[in-house]
């Protein structure tokens, strides 16, 4: 006779509404994050040329800053787990050791 562990039900999420009108962010690098209050605040940059300067000089300009709680954060962390794994068996990207 073998012991059967029944697995929670998966948490039924509620309808998702696309909204296409919504602006989209970019960024090419990330700044860093912080939590506090059962949130997580991520802070990403993109980067600027100053062009009134001769010559002409470059800095990172704040673009974004994501706050969510800390399921999201979870949720994110599983997801772009998931995506880098299957980056990486495509040859797309490959792991070295941590900066």
């Amino acid at each position: 006779m073998t012991a059967q562990t029944e697995q929670p039900a998966a948490p039924q999420l509620d309808p998702l509404v696309d909204d296409p009108s919504l602006k989209e962010t970019y960024a090419d690098s990330f700044v860093g994050l912080s939590y506090n209050q059962n949130n997580v605040r991520i802070v990403f940059a993109t980067l600027r040329t100053d062009h009134t300067v001769n010559p002409a000089k470059n800095h990172r300009h704040v673009s974004a800053r994501l706050v969510m709680p800390v399921t999201a954060t979870l949720e994110l962390y599983t997801t772009l787990g998931q995506m880098l794994d299957q980056m990486e068996r495509q040859g797309l990207v490959r792991r070295g050791p941590a900066a």
